[in-house]
């Protein structure tokens, strides 16, 4: 049965999170090939948890939207998204195929590639400056990794910042063993406060990644 969005027709899921997903679609007015990141939720939350975070979804998306940085992927949020009381919520991107991963060869299960210093340095410089632009903005991407940047020809785009969690009632957690991420500790320990240096050490980690073709393991945390 095909699936539809208001005017896009879904082609496929290109990812799943806890809050939500990201597809593949079409808009069937223009014919356009697009990426819709939805705000839905695997599982049910609170109606007053789930109402600050639609609020915080559509806050952070109109920011974002407003940017216009080179190298973020531009972000059009429909506009009754504001009034919007059915889900999912979501906003629109443009479709870019390509992204870092598949560089790597990891999408394939191949042997990891590794960069040149000149090439991984080709791939940072853009997005600190993403995230020099954000982080001015009091926005936190959380989620940096190979996935998440994308390339249309040499040029670096970052995407899918991540949306909005209820962690407010969560405790934080302790990790004894925890496998090779490029996520800060404090974002997988669930923290009241993560700010940017999240998004720095996120960097780091890709750096590393890409110099040294595995990722570094988080500390005992």
């Amino acid at each position: 049965m095909e699936r539809r969005i208001d005017d896009y027709r879904v082609i496929s899921q290109l990812g799943r999170g806890v809050m939500g997903e990201v597809l593949q679609a079409v808009d069937v007015e223009t014919g356009k090939e697009v990426a819709l990141q939805t705000l839905l939720p695997i599982t049910p939350l609170p109606e007053g948890t789930m109402r600050e975070i639609k609020s915080r979804f559509v806050q952070e998306t109109r920011l974002l939207s407003r940017l216009g940085h080179p190298h973020i992927v531009p972000i059009t949020l429909p506009e009754e998204m504001s009034r919007r009381s059915t889900d999912p919520l979501y906003y629109v991107m443009p479709y870019i195929p390509g992204n870092l991963s598949q560089i790597f060869g990891e999408s394939s299960g191949a042997t990891p590639i590794t960069l040149s210093l000149t090439q991984a340095v080709r791939v940072i410089l853009p997005l600190l400056d993403a995230l020099d632009a954000i982080h001015q903005r009091g926005i936190i991407h959380r989620d940096i990794k190979p996935v998440n940047v994308l390339f249309q020809g040499d040029h670096i785009y970052l995407t899918n910042f991540s949306l909005p969690r209820p962690w407010g009632g969560a405790p934080p957690r302790r990790i004894e063993s925890w496998p090779p991420t490029f996520q800060a500790p404090e974002v997988i320990t669930r923290q009241q406060t993560i700010d940017g240096r999240a998004d720095i050490y996120s960097i780091g980690a890709l750096l590393y990644r890409m110099l040294i073709g595995r990722i570094p393991r988080c500390p005992t945390v």
